[in-house]
C-alpha cells in the first residue's frame, strides 16, 4: 500500500497555498491503480485526475509517482441516479473499483449487470447497475452473489494434492509459493483454486517453465507464427535462436522497442502466467528487474495478482461449465490456446480438491 504524506515538490508548485494546505500526496507502489487510490482515500478517479494534470493516462501510473489527494470535502459526487441505482462510467473507472467505492462485493456488481459480456471491459458512458449495499440487489432485481473475499481464509493445498493435479511438477518446491499467492490474492475456495491451477498449469508446463521457451525449429515457426514466417526460408534465421526470435516477434508490441532494442528477449514470457512485454512487466512492477519475475515466489505471486486484478475470483466461485471456463481461458491467454488441456487440468484439480 502506497504511503501518504503532506504534499510537496513539483505537484505542490502548481497549486495555490490554500490548495497545498488541504491536500496530501500518495506515493504509488506496485499494484496501485488510480481506482484503488481513490477508494482508499474516499474520493473518485475523476477528482484524482482533476488534481493531477501530470497524469496523462489514467491507466498508466508507476511505482514512485506522486499522486495529489484532493480534500475530501471537495470531491465531486459520483454520477448516479439514486432512485434507479445506476452509475455512468467515467475515465479511469474499473468495475472492481466501482464495487469498492460503493462498498459492494465485485461478484454482486457483476451479478447486477448481466449485460456486460466482459467484466474487464467497461467503456466511458456505459451505465452500470448499482445494487443496494444492504441487500446486494440492484433495481434490476439481480440476486446477491457471495464474494470470494467473504468465503473466509484460503484452505492451503498439500504437496500431495498438487502432485496429483500436476504429476510433472516439483510439488514440494511449489506448494509453498502457490499457497502464499492464493492466500494473498483471494483465491480461497477449492473451486477458485482449481480454476487457477488449471490455467497456470498449462501456462507453465506444469510449473516447469517460468521463462518462455522460444527454441523452435524452422518448421515449427511456420506453424506458430504463419504470418510472420510464411516459408521455411523466412523462418530459418530464427530457428533454434531464441534471443533473435524474441526480439523479432515481440518488437514494437506491448510497450517494447524495435527489434534492435532487445526488449523482446528481455521482456519475454516470465512467471507462471507468462507475463510478456515491457508494458506488462511495468504493470507487474518488474520493468527494472525482469529476472525477478522468474523466481519462485514472485512467479507465483504475479500469477495470483493477475488473477485477482482481472476479476477471476468472482467468475470462479462455483464449478464452471466448459463454456464458462473457456471464458477464463480467453482472459488468461487472449484466445482458446490449449483449451482442452486447460479444461482437463481444471477437472482433475476439482476432483482432487473437492473430494
Amino acid at each position: 500500500m502506497g504511503s501518504v504524506s503532506t504534499i510537496s515538490g513539483p505537484i505542490a508548485a502548481t497549486r495555490s497555498d490554500s490548495d497545498v494546505s488541504s491536500q496530501q500526496v500518495h506515493v504509488v507502489e506496485r499494484g496501485d491503480t488510480l481506482g484503488s487510490i481513490a477508494a482508499r482515500n474516499r474520493t473518485s478517479v475523476a477528482a484524482l485526475l482533476a488534481a493531477n494534470p501530470q497524469v496523462r493516462n489514467a491507466h498508466l501510473i508507476y511505482p514512485g509517482d506522486r499522486i495529489a489527494i484532493p480534500a475530501t470535502d471537495s470531491k465531486p459526487a459520483p454520477e448516479t441516479t439514486a432512485s434507479a441505482g445506476v452509475e455512468t462510467v467515467q475515465r479511469g473507472d474499473t468495475l472492481r473499483e466501482m464495487a469498492r467505492s460503493h462498498q459492494l462485493s465485485f461478484s454482486a456488481l457483476v451479478a447486477a449487470n448481466p449485460q456486460l459480456r466482459d467484466v474487464n471491459l467497461i467503456r466511458i458512458g456505459e451505465r452500470i447497475n448499482i445494487p443496494n449495499p444492504a441487500h446486494g440487489t440492484a433495481a434490476t432485481g439481480a440476486a446477491p452473489v457471495q464474494s470470494a473475499a467473504a468465503s473466509g481464509p484460503a484452505t492451503a493445498i498439500t504437496a500431495d494434492q498438487l502432485a496429483r493435479i500436476m504429476p510433472a511438477a516439483d510439488a514440494e518446491r511449489w506448494v509453498g509459493p502457490l499457497n502464499a499467492a492464493m492466500a494473498a490474492h483471494g483465491i480461497h475456495t477449492p473451486q477458485q483454486q482449481a480454476a487457477f491451477l488449471g490455467q497456470i498449469g498449462v501456462e507453465s508446463g506444469q510449473l516447469r517453465t517460468v521463462s518462455e521457451n522460444l527454441n523452435y525449429s524452422a518448421q515449427r515457426l511456420t506453424q506458430v507464427w504463419p504470418k510472420r514466417f510464411p516459408t521455411l526460408e523466412s523462418a530459418q534465421p530464427y530457428a533454434h535462436n531464441p534471443q533473435a526470435l524474441a526480439n523479432h516477434v515481440y518488437a514494437n508490441r506491448n510497450g517494447n522497442g524495435n527489434e534492435a532494442s532487445g526488449d523482446g528477449w528481455k521482456y519475454r514470457g516470465g512467471g507462471l502466467m507468462q507475463t510478456t512485454g515491457r508494458a506488462n512487466y511495468r504493470a507487474a512492477g518488474f520493468e527494472d528487474n525482469p529476472q525477478a519475475l522468474r523466481e519462485d515466489a514472485t512467479a507465483a505471486d504475479s500469477a495470483g495478482r493477475f488473477w485477482q486484478d482481472n476479476g477471476l475470483n468472482a467468475r470462479t466461485d462455483s464449478s464452471l461449465s466448459r463454456s464458462d471456463y473457456n471464458g477464463i481461458t480467453r482472459t488468461v491467454s487472449g484466445g482458446l490456446n490449449h483449451a482442452q488441456e486447460r479444461w482437463d487440468l481444471y477437472q482433475r484439480a476439482l476432483d482432487v480438491l473437492t473430494r
